[in-house]
């Protein structure tokens, strides 16, 4: 079975979630939560990606919208998930730290 992306425009919604998902972890939100909210936060980005079919006049300004947000969240180090891949192939497979 092939479960298919979410898009927003061109915009993959999976990177934001995750990142919001550290925003709040940093900000307090426990780790427990954190199913919680990637659920929610899946489920309003594929109501968005549906909205978008309906309406593809607001695709333009909604996919410079979750641009911004994705520089944001990169650039305050909210979404590292390629330094842990990284240093989960050092450490696990290479044996190094």
């Amino acid at each position: 079975m092939y479960i298919q992306d979410i898009y927003i425009g061109t915009v993959a919604v999976i990177p934001i979630v995750v990142g919001i998902i550290q925003l709040l972890k940093k900000l307090g939100m426990p780790s427990t939560w954190a199913p919680w909210v990637n659920f929610v936060l899946t489920l309003v980005g594929y109501a968005v990606s549906l909205l978008m079919l309906q309406y593809p006049h607001w695709e333009p300004t909604t996919t410079k919208v979750l641009t911004v947000v994705i520089m944001f969240l990169t650039a305050g180090g909210f979404y590292e998930v390629g330094d842990r891949t990284i240093s989960l192939i050092k450490t696990e497979l290479i044996g190094s730290k």
